[in-house]
């Protein structure tokens, strides 16, 4: 049986509409506990199909970026792609609010939201 925090995990994605990842990159590749929480998706029916939208915090870590779209591709998300940006925001120092409403972020993360709302209308097939 799985740990109780797996399924809390299991029912918060098994209860959204879609699930957002953000990933920074460490060593060319996706984060240790990134991988660990999407192991525990692989076989989890419910995951199957899910829209995703994949934000990655820095415009360099494009290693992981694809590392991570090519995993969720193998467990069948849906990426939406409106919604899947490299955000260039490693050195902002502003709060979530600040960013939504600085003129470098604002129009990447408008666009993510609604691809978001659309209903991701632009996922990729697996």
């Amino acid at each position: 049986m799985a740990p109780h925090s797996v399924l809390n995990f299991w029912e918060a994605i098994d209860a959204c509409d879609v699930v957002v990842v953000a990933s920074p990159e460490y060593a060319h590749g996706v984060t240790g506990t990134i991988k660990n929480a999407l192991d525990w998706l692989v076989g989890h029916a419910p995951f199957a199909h899910k829209p995703v939208a994949v934000f990655n915090p820095s415009h360099r870590a494009e290693h992981a970026d694809l590392s991570l779209k090519e995993i969720l591709r193998i467990m069948d998300a849906r990426l939406i792609v409106g919604a899947c940006l490299r955000i260039p925001a490693t050195r902002f120092e502003g709060t979530g609010q600040e960013m939504s409403e600085h003129p470098d972020y604002a129009p990447l993360i408008r666009q993510a939201q609604e691809a978001i709302e659309s209903g991701g209308d632009d996922k990729e097939n697996p």
